[in-house]
C-alpha cells in the first residue's frame, strides 16, 4: 500500500475541498496542526513533502480521479492502517 490510498481514503474524511499541494505552514493552519515537539514537526513535515510529492506525480498524469491534500497528509502509512483501517474480517 502506499500514500496515494492514504490520499485518497483520506480525501473522503477531509471536510473541506483543499487545493491539491500546499505549503506546509498552511496545511497546518487548515487543519488545525500542533506537533509535541521540534523533531515531531520536522518529521511531519517530511511525510508532508513526501504526500505532495506523489500528490502532483500522480496529478500530472491526468488520470480519471485527481489526488489532494487532506487532514491526513502528515501520516505514514503505517499510523494510518493502524488508526483508520479495520482488521480483516472473517
Amino acid at each position: 500500500m502506499s500514500l496515494r490510498l492514504v490520499a485518497l481514503l483520506g480525501g473522503v474524511l477531509a471536510a473541506a475541498a483543499l487545493p491539491a499541494t500546499m505549503e506546509f505552514e498552511e496545511f497546518k493552519r487548515a487543519f488545525g496542526k500542533r506537533y509535541a515537539s521540534p523533531q515531531e514537526e520536522a518529521k511531519r513535515r517530511s511525510v508532508f513533502a513526501a504526500t505532495v510529492a506523489e500528490i502532483e506525480a500522480h496529478n500530472a498524469k491526468r488520470l480519471a480521479w485527481k489526488m489532494g491534500v487532506n487532514q491526513l497528509a502528515d501520516w505514514e502509512w503505517g499510523e494510518f492502517r493502524e488508526t483508520v483501517l479495520m482488521d480483516a474480517q472473517n
